[in-house]
């Protein structure tokens, strides 16, 4: 596998959760005293884009700025306390992560978040969701992107790199819960040759033994179900201050879904897929008959 040098922490414009948290608390005692993006710019010296890439999560101030900007609001001792813990919180060292060089900014958006999850719900229609894909998997569909792209072997190499570190997630003293749906042509379309496809699905069998992951396939008899078009996924960060998210893939990079309701509405669809799905036993079944095929090829 060739790899290229990949960033190893959020960068200085990348939104992650903490450091969003830290910017809404913040604008929201802007707002409270009622200041503008402007008045907080001259006070500090800085361009109005830079306050609101602070408001949005994309970059944390300096403590001194953070102290100026409090003192300026009249910030109780609680909401002087709580703004400085937030902000210790929002360092750019809390969560480290790969990021292939060329990706979008809203997919490193959706990798760091990821990170940073307790949960993830997803939906897959196509494809084996990355965080369960097998290393030789990932680089077949990885290849066969690259090709309209004209993407290096290289770069190829960095996304498949990145694809495999995210998959740390599942593992260690707090793993991420995962539930995944496959459509039932994920486990027939074959990526990359029979032998890719009998590991791929190997591999499957492997992650329903893990205790945090659930796998569920939609057979073909469900008949038309949730978001066909495409995929999703929703991100829960365990805490009642910070709703689920929701991340749409496309070839473009993706997008996230911020209206409130929306988002409810993808959750509803991901609980009503439970309904229409295999059990977690005929899943595996599915998946070992089709497993067994792959390999007699």
């Amino acid at each position: 596998m060739i790899e290229c040098p990949i960033e190893l922490r959020p960068m200085a414009n990348t939104q992650t959760r903490r450091r969003r948290k830290l910017g809404l608390y913040l604008q929201e005692l802007r707002k409270k005293a009622g200041r503008t993006p402007d008045d907080v710019a001259d006070l500090l010296g800085i361009s109005r884009p830079t306050v609101n890439r602070t408001e949005s999560g994309h970059t944390r101030c300096r403590r001194a700025e953070l102290q100026a900007v409090l003192g300026y609001y009249g910030a109780s001792e609680d909401e002087r306390a709580k703004a400085v813990l937030l902000w210790e919180d929002a360092k750019d060292d809390a969560t480290k992560i790969r990021f292939p060089a060329r990706s979008s900014s809203a997919f490193r958006n959706f990798l760091q978040a990821e990170a940073e999850a307790t949960d993830l719900d997803a939906l897959d229609p196509y494809l084996v969701s990355g965080l369960l894909q097998s290393p030789d998997y990932a680089r077949a569909v990885q290849s066969a992107v690259a090709l309209p792209f004209e993407e290096s072997e290289a770069e190829v190499g960095q996304y498949v790199t990145s694809r495999l570190d995210r998959q740390r997630r599942l593992t260690g003293e707090k793993p991420l819960v995962m539930r995944a749906f496959l459509d039932e042509s994920v486990l027939t379309r074959e990526v990359g040759g029979p032998k890719v496809m009998a590991g791929q699905l190997r591999h499957l069998l492997d992650l329903v033994e893990r205790r945090n992951v659930e796998i569920r396939v939609l057979p073909f008899g469900a008949g038309a179900y949730g978001l066909m078009s495409g995929g999703f996924t929703i991100l829960g960060f365990g805490d009642p201050e910070d709703p689920p998210a929701v991340y749409l893939e496309h070839a473009g990079g993706g997008v996230w879904v911020e209206d409130e309701e929306a988002v409810q509405r993808y959750v509803h669809m991901i609980s009503e897929l439970g309904a229409v799905a295999l059990s977690e036993s005929a899943t595996v079944e599915l998946i070992q008959n089709n497993m067994k095929a792959f390999e007699r090829r």
